[in-house]
């Protein structure tokens, strides 16, 4: 099957893996997929998209459970405002909800409010810790709890001024490793999540772009390493976490290794099938793809002479 330029621009959503099967396409596929009007890039994806040569119109970043990851997408945030890309639209988690600015006046007051609240915060756990704990344990877990869900932000360091062509769309999801989870079918649900970002992006693209052909560009699981390794070793942040023990064992994608007898291979033909009741199919530009080769996605070739 072969793909023209009219089709990518009509016919199809991009979605934007790490693979390092992306440093194999070509100038001219490169300037094909370019012309798609949708493109998603999964996760690190944005913060090297030059190298891709390939410009995303979405960012997907769910990840706000470490220090790290936080600061990951500060720095995907900081890299694209200098950038000449025409709108960015983020797909974050609802953990993000409430940190972006569009002005330097409402970042700083937001901020210096929620150090204030910390402060308070902290005050308030250190009278409580010498009062009640000392007599009741239970009772100041939970007034712990209660005052921390009201005066405290979850990361100071979330907060950022964005220029007024990010926009920001924010997401839930279920239980990453839970077998039969729920295909959403609004963006006001959990959305369907198992053993990695895919799997949400999927059913994100479902809900806001049904009747579409999805097209996979570097997302290819059967590796550890990204098409810009080099460059991530170089960036002064730990992009590591508690998964990359199995991948530097295994040398292969965390969704296809094996954790707790479950992985992605498990839901696929479920996701497949939801995916078809909204009108979409998945293709690879990667023969090589991991996904391809266990028969679950077809290839498509690019027309690039047209």
């Amino acid at each position: 099957m072969t793909v023209s330029k009219n089709e990518i621009i009509s016919d199809y959503v991009v979605v934007l893996g790490s693979g390092l099967s992306v440093n194999n396409l070509t100038l001219e596929e490169r300037v094909l997929i370019n012309s798609c009007p949708t493109k998603i890039g999964i996760n690190k994806y944005a913060a090297f998209y030059n190298k891709a040569e390939i410009s995303p119109t979405h960012v997907y970043f769910l990840d706000d459970f470490s220090h790290s990851s936080i600061l990951f997408l500060k720095h995907i945030i900081n890299f694209l405002k200098n950038k000449p890309l025409k709108e960015v639209n983020f797909i974050l988690s609802k953990g993000y909800l409430g940190y972006f600015k569009k002005t330097k006046l409402s970042y700083y007051l937001t901020k210096f409010l929620s150090q204030i609240n910390l402060f308070f915060y902290r005050l308030l756990i250190l009278f409580f810790r010498k009062t009640i704990k000392p007599l009741n344990y239970k009772t100041f877990v939970s007034i712990k709890n209660k005052i921390k869900k009201i005066l405290t932000p979850k990361d100071i360091i979330k907060f950022n001024v964005v220029p007024e062509n990010f926009k920001f769309e924010y997401i839930s999801v279920q239980n990453w490793i839970a077998r039969g989870n729920k295909w959403a079918t609004t963006i006001k649900d959990d959305l369907y999540h198992f053993r990695g970002s895919l799997t949400t992006v999927l059913n994100y693209i479902s809900i806001k772009f049904p009747n579409k052909k999805i097209l996979f560009v570097g997302v290819d699981f059967n590796s550890p390493h990204y098409f810009f390794q080099e460059e991530l070793n170089k960036l002064d942040i730990n992009a590591t976490d508690w998964t990359s023990q199995y991948i530097t064992s295994e040398k292969k994608h965390f969704s296809i290794i094996d954790y707790k007898n479950t992985k992605i291979d498990d839901e696929f033909p479920f996701i497949i099938k939801s995916l078809k009741e909204t009108g979409n199919t998945i293709y690879s530009v990667s023969e090589k793809a991991y996904l391809v080769e266990k028969g679950f996605i077809k290839t498509i070739k690019l027309n690039t002479v047209n």
